[in-house]
């Protein structure tokens, strides 16, 4: 069950942020939404969250660039990167950027006033992806139970395999 809430979440998500991150992008999907993007990232940069710190803000035009195609990889790693095996940690690592990135969003918008119906995307999206998280860590202890567990039967069952032969061979030679 926690492995098909996994993949519902994945695709969901994934799907989600390829298609705002390429409403960022490029304006041919929607040239209103794009442009509205354009306007709002020129007052993210203004309350760029590490700019307290070290001074430097990005310019508007390369930062929205940066989180539309960091959204549209990490979303397309959420949907076609399988479950198991190593590539998961792949899906794993786009779930952390993209949860930075929406950490980063809830602070700008907090820097700048604004209310929660503003941040109330964002913060429903970032939700999400902690109870992706969540479910991920949930399924791969799962995963990691089973094998200890599977490994341990076999063990045994080779112990008791091998009590038997000398049980058997005993018998044989007496």
């Amino acid at each position: 069950m926690a492995a098909l809430a996994l993949r519902v979440l994945s695709i969901t998500l994934g799907l989600y942020f390829c298609f705002v991150g390429s409403l960022k992008v490029t304006p041919k999907i929607n040239e209103d939404a794009n442009k509205q993007f354009r306007t709002t990232f020129i007052s993210y940069s203004r309350y760029f969250p590490l700019s307290k710190y070290h001074g430097w803000r990005p310019h508007p035009r390369t930062y929205r660039q940066f989180y539309g195609y960091a959204e549209i990889v990490s979303g397309a790693i959420l949907v076609l990167f399988p479950a198991k095996g190593v590539l998961r940690f792949a899906k794993l690592a786009a779930n952390v950027v993209l949860t930075i990135l929406m950490s980063t969003t809830l602070t700008s918008h907090y820097l700048r006033g604004d209310g929660f119906e503003t941040m109330s995307g964002q913060l429903v999206m970032s939700l999400l992806l902690l109870c992706r998280l969540i479910v991920f860590y949930q399924v791969t202890a799962r995963e990691n139970k089973e094998a200890l567990y599977s490994k341990k039967r076999e063990e045994m069952l080779r112990q008791a395999l091998d009590a038997a032969e000398k049980v058997s061979q005993s018998k044989k030679d007496e």
